[in-house]
């Protein structure tokens, strides 16, 4: 009994040792063949040499509550993104804003610079408020050959408010009039229209006539005065100013 105990035991401290080996082979790996993982390369702002510029919108129309937004982004050589804080410009001065922010119609470059990278010039236009209603206020309808007439109008938006006329223009029988001055060059009627986005006006006739000939009267109260007087200019013509002036108020007097 005693023997066939020792035996047993014997058998089982042989399979443990066994199964101990076994796991000491399964868990040990080789130094050298073992393969190491190549560290992450960490890329900070230092390593950017180009800039991608993005806009929102290209075309933006005032009073519309429209606008372009802006966003900058940073590249490795190797095109990795790397997040920058670049420096934004609009018609070449610095904005540091991430939008476009103007009242006034037109075309604007915008650029990014960061440590004397720059991106690529993005344009944007800002359109003109659609107007609804557009008059023309002229207030002359007779004009003498070789007179001229600065155009004026009035213009409004689609729920009627009142709007600049910066970007209005005028036409002179389907011509497109320059610097809004109409000049009475050919006899007949010409027929005026003012344009502004999508509004127009109605014609407006001006009717041009012949040169005639034009006389001015200047009289005095006095034509000899003491030191502290004064005297008072009166002048009158044919025909009056009224008819052939655009502005009577700017006839002037000169004393020599």
């Amino acid at each position: 009994m005693k023997k066939t105990f020792i035996i047993i035991l014997l058998l089982c401290l042989s399979i443990s040792a066994s199964s101990c080996s076994e796991n000491i082979k399964t868990d040990y790996e080789d130094p050298d063949t073992q393969q190491t993982e190549e560290p992450a390369t960490i890329y900070t702002e230092e390593d950017i040499v180009s800039l991608s510029l993005t806009c929102s919108d290209t075309n933006v129309k005032l009073g519309t509550g429209e606008a372009a937004l802006f966003s900058v982004k940073g590249f490795a050589d190797d095109g990795t993104e790397i997040p920058c804080q670049a420096e934004i410009y609009c018609n070449g001065k610095l904005i540091n804003k991430p939008y476009l922010e103007t009242a006034i119609a037109g075309t604007y470059e915008i650029t990014a610079k960061y440590n004397g990278i720059e991106s690529e010039t993005v344009t944007v236009e800002v359109l003109p408020e659609e107007m609804g209603r557009i008059y023309l206020n002229t207030f002359k309808e007779t004009l003498t050959k070789g007179a001229s007439l600065k155009l004026k109008s009035e213009a409004f938006s689609k729920d009627g408010a009142n709007l600049s006329d910066e970007w209005t223009v005028y036409y002179e029988n389907g011509k497109l009039i320059e610097k809004n001055l109409f000049k009475a060059k050919e006899e007949g009627v010409h027929l005026i229209v003012a344009k502004s986005g999508i509004a127009e006006s109605q014609p407006y006739a001006i009717g041009v006539t012949k040169t005639f000939k034009f006389s001015m009267n200047l009289e005095a109260s006095a034509t000899e005065i003491t030191l502290g007087e004064s005297v008072t200019f009166t002048y009158s013509s044919t025909p009056t100013l009224d008819q052939y002036a655009d502005d009577p108020s700017e006839i002037k007097l000169f004393c020599s």
